[in-house]
């Protein structure tokens, strides 16, 4: 896997590692007088391969080589330790040398079955779905030989980044797709032709194609951002297009030739319709220099709804015009209309029944060739569809046969022999410099046989043309009568939506008038009613919540679990699998992946290793998404929480890294200090509604065995205490002396004491150590030895001692929590020389925000300047920016009314609400200055 293009790395853990283990007697290494860095000197000493140099003898030559490594486990029995007194010492006498595995680190599970992860990273700039979609086919190709060989190898799909990036894609596509058939019938709704329709309905295909060119010359991929830029500029693809459109149709009802109408038309709104369009793009710019995740989220969105924008005002500038003006099919479908009915009025006086058979047969000879050349060549169902194409041109002119006597004229027979014998002559000498150049690879049956299509071709070439403009004509009356059927089917399914629409617009065209009319005539109570509605909207957005981004449902979750310090890996795997038992039959539920020994924040992949933590990550059905999801995860919560001394911790895999919702970060010197502060933090934040999860990384500190030694004793006896504490390390954790080579892979071999020596606390106490004279001395004479509590983990920030107390919000936004955990820790008092700071997503949310609120100042600034230029005026922008804080009214409503927070999201949608905004406002203002201009009183 690692060798595929874009992946980086891939880690495997659980299982069992195979380790070959030599487990000292250490009471009698120490009657010996055997130092244990003795015995892993003498192991690696004795496992070697060296090569000696070269040898001639003669007139041959040899390479010297010494050739001991280990092969088998048995032959390390018989290598000599040491001697005493002359009798040698072999390992057997003092060790038991076994095969064995590694120390487990980490233990996992698919649904109870123990099981191997493998991770697999990705390189940073390679793509995820290409990177996982190369990995599944290279699984697949292992499962496959795994099969075969009857291996019970059976391989699972735990966790794939890539499944929601591409349903997240394909759900963007589907409602841009969805999103265009709707703005195309909405435009038949109002202009009921399907004409216009379709002309500004091809704005919308032709402008995202000059997107995807200019997002590849940017370098822009097809992400979930970049894709939700193009399906958000979807429906303003074709507002431009439909305000030319409209301006050119005005001119064609005064009686104006199609030319003028569409050049006149243009020009009246060109200069709206660009200002409106810049206003927009103004308002994306600003985007991309926005900070913090809401800058590295929507930057390409920014850049992609710029290019659309950007495209469409071309189209409509351009292509709208021109095919406004066209008259399409006007002149060239009466000429392929008298052509069939001449051809047609020939052979009227013809037996029906002879043309039909000549038809018939000509068709069936035609199709029967095509599917021998297929079923030749072992071509593909799409190659025998592609036959329809010389089998209906056959079928067309046979036909129309005895048209081709009477209106074709030909030329003299001479004349077009010659002809066909000089095209058939060249066709052959360029083939055969092609052959001669190793560009073509045909042989002479081959080159002939393209000759001779060249030269039938030039003698029958005015019979190919008379064919050709039948089988046009043919085509063509095909696809119009085609579209025209679908036409009136269309209008068949719609039409009661066209009585609906007609109706309600029937009934603001009736009633607009008046209300207009009034606001005109009051202006001032008119204004005082939207300052009134805008006033109340701004007092209830207190009401509203904030956040940094909302949570992505993937159908996935894993709950963090913490056992306390010093537990065993055997029972935190115990506990792990009663926690899955509890929940394994939750409908709901599909898979359950245990780790025990290690968390991670992506659900696999261990980024924290201790024995007594681990992982459940849960991957549900398909559908089970939004709240269906948090019920499901409510309910496991409930479970758990019925596990006594058990932390648990919820969360869902990010695609990106965000902090925990709530973090307080304490600063100080002394780790005491530190554990004090935390716990009384932790005490208050208990207080505060909405928290789950609460965690500090103090808790829980790791038993320790400290060794403390008498440096004056150590010293009388002549020892120094890094030998010492060598010696203790070799005894307790080993020592890897060397390593077995098996075929393409090395296992260590591992130097230690026996298990009952590094399983109990008093066998530490009485560990040897080799003194003067060979007379060992007991751990316990030399060192103070304890049992004490150290720190869980020690984590530095600028140099530092830090701690950190983590929470999750539950229920609430993160703007309201922050405020509360602000009043419970205003009366914390901290010793000298410590701090304390609220972090988390609320920093990261603090930095987007006031980013982004410079952002929509300056996109309102840029909106100024366009329209300042526009109108050549600096109180008309003023005018039409007033419609900015109004648009705010209804953003503030929904939120209220959906329960929605204020997001880094919602305020990209705020901003791509005011360069939308004012795009009305401008084609009115724009449209009412050109009537004042022509003499209309305000």
């Amino acid at each position: 896997i690692e060798s595929l293009d874009g992946v980086a790395a891939a880690k495997v853990s659980g299982g069992l590692e195979e380790e070959i283990h030599i487990n000292i007697d250490e009471p009698r290494l120490a009657q010996l007088n055997i130092p244990i860095t003795q015995v892993a000197t003498r192991l690696a000493q004795e496992n070697i391969d060296l090569t000696g140099g070269r040898l001639k003898d003669g007139q041959a030559e040899y390479l010297v080589r010494t050739l001991n490594q280990f092969r088998t486990v048995d032959e390390m029995n018989d290598i000599v330790i040491a001697r005493r007194n002359g009798v040698p010492i072999y390992l057997r006498d003092i060790a038991q040398v076994k095969k064995s595995h590694k120390d487990r680190t980490v233990i996992t599970r698919i649904n109870g079955r123990e099981a191997v992860e493998v991770a697999i990273y990705k390189e940073a700039d390679a793509n995820t779905v290409a990177v996982a979609r190369a990995v599944k086919q290279k699984l697949r190709a292992l499962q496959d030989e795994f099969s075969r060989t009857g291996s019970a190898v059976r391989m699972e799909i735990v966790a794939d980044q890539s499944h929601f990036i591409q349903q997240s894609i394909n759900d963007v596509l589907s409602t841009a797709f969805v999103g265009g058939i709707l703005a195309v019938i909405v435009l038949y709704l109002f202009l009921r032709n399907w004409k216009s329709t379709i002309i500004i309905g091809l704005s919308i295909p032709i402008s995202v194609v000059v997107t995807f060119f200019l997002m590849y010359v940017s370098g822009i991929s097809l992400n979930i951002m970049s894709l939700g830029g193009l399906a958000l500029g979807i429906g303003m693809l074709v507002d431009n297009s439909i305000v030319v459109l409209e301006s050119i149709d005005r001119y064609r009802q005064r009686n104006l030739p199609p030319e003028q109408s569409a050049r006149q038309g243009t020009v009246e709104v060109g200069k709206a319709v660009t200002a409106s369009t810049l206003t927009t793009i103004c308002v994306f710019l600003p985007i991309i220099f926005v900070k913090g995740i809401a800058g590295q989220l929507f930057s390409d969105q920014a850049l992609t709804v710029t290019y659309s924008l950007s495209a469409s005002l071309l189209v409509a500038l351009t292509l709208i015009p021109m095919l406004s003006a066209l008259s399409f099919g006007k002149q060239s479908a009466p000429r392929l209309q008298t052509i069939a009915d001449k051809t047609a009025e020939f052979h009227g006086f013809r037996s029906a029944g002879g043309v039909l058979g000549r038809t018939l047969v000509a068709t069936a000879a035609v199709a029967v060739v095509w599917a021998g050349l297929v079923l030749a060549t072992r071509s593909g169902l799409p190659t025998l569809l592609l036959g329809l194409l010389p089998v209906s041109f056959v079928a067309v002119s046979a036909w129309y046969w005895h048209s081709f006597a009477a209106y074709v004229s030909h030329a003299p027979l001479k004349r077009r022999l010659t002809r066909a014998g000089v095209v058939g002559l060249f066709v052959l000498i360029i083939l055969w410099f092609l052959r001669a150049s190793s560009l073509v690879h045909w042989g002479w049956p081959g080159l002939a046989s393209v000759a001779l299509v060249g030269a039938a071709t030039s003698f029958w070439g005015a019979e190919l043309r008379h064919a050709g403009t039948l089988y046009t004509a043919f085509l063509l009356r095909l696809v119009g009568g085609s579209l025209v059927a679908l036409a009136r089917m269309l209008e068949f399914v719609i039409r009661p939506l066209e009585k609906a629409f007609d109706a309600s617009f029937a009934w603001i065209r009736r009633n607009y008038p008046p209300v207009l009319d009034w606001a005109l005539a009051h202006r001032w109570k008119t204004l005082g009613l939207a300052t009134l509605l805008f006033v109340v909207s701004v007092a209830a957005f207190r009401l509203v919540g904030t956040e940094l981004i909302p949570e992505m449902s993937q159908g996935e979750f894993y709950a963090d679990v913490k056992l306390p310090a010093g537990t065993p890996i055997e029972t935190t795997e115990t506990v792990l699998q009663r926690m899955r038992k509890a929940v394994q039959d939750f409908p709901e539920v599909a898979t359950i992946y245990t780790v025990a020994g290690a968390t991670s924040k992506s659900s696999f992949s261990a980024a924290e290793e201790r024995e007594n933590i681990g992982q459940i990550s849960f991957r549900l059905k398909p559908g089970i998404l939004g709240k269906k999801e948090e019920r499901v995860m409510d309910r496991v919560r409930q479970v758990f929480e019925t596990f006594p001394g058990v932390e648990v911790k919820f969360a869902r895999p990010t695609l990106f890294s965000l902090k925990t919702p709530v973090e307080i970060e304490i600063v100080g010197y002394n780790l005491q200090g530190l554990e004090d502060v935390a716990k009384e933090v932790m005490l208050r934040l208990h207080r505060v509604p909405g928290l789950a999860d609460i965690k500090s990384s103090t808790e829980g500190g790791n038993p320790e065995v400290q060794v403390i030694f008498d440096r004056r004793k150590v010293a009388m006896l002549g020892l120094d205490i890094a030998t010492i504490a060598n010696q203790i390390r070799d005894k307790v954790e080993g020592d890897i002396a060397t390593s077995l080579r098996r075929r393409d892979r090395k296992i260590d071999i591992r130097v230690r004491a026996t298990d009952d020596v590094r399983h109990s606390l008093l066998a530490v106490r009485n560990l040897s150590v080799n003194g003067p004279n060979g007379v060992p001395i007991p751990l316990a004479a030399l060192a103070d030895i304890r049992i004490e509590r150290g720190p869980a983990e020690i984590r530095r920030d600028d140099q530092q001692r830090v701690a950190i107390v983590s929470a999750n919000v539950v229920g609430r936004d993160l703007g309201s929590t922050v405020r509360d955990i602000r009043a419970q820790l205003a009366g914390l008092s901290l010793p000298a020389g410590f701090t304390l700071e609220i972090s988390g997503q609320s920093t990261e949310m603090a930095v987007s925000f006031a980013s982004m609120r410079f952002a929509i100042l300056l996109a309102v600034f840029l909106v100024y300047l366009v329209m300042a230029s526009q109108f050549e005026s600096l109180i008309h922008p003023f005018v039409i920016l007033f419609t900015i804080p109004f648009g705010l009214v209804g953003v503030i409503w929904a939120l209220l009314l959906t329960g929605e927070s204020v997001s880094v999201v919602v305020l990209i949608g705020v901003i791509v609400l005011a360069g939308i905004v004012v795009n009305n406002a401008i084609v009115l203002i724009d449209y009412t200055n050109q009537l004042r201009g022509q003499g209309m009183s305000k």
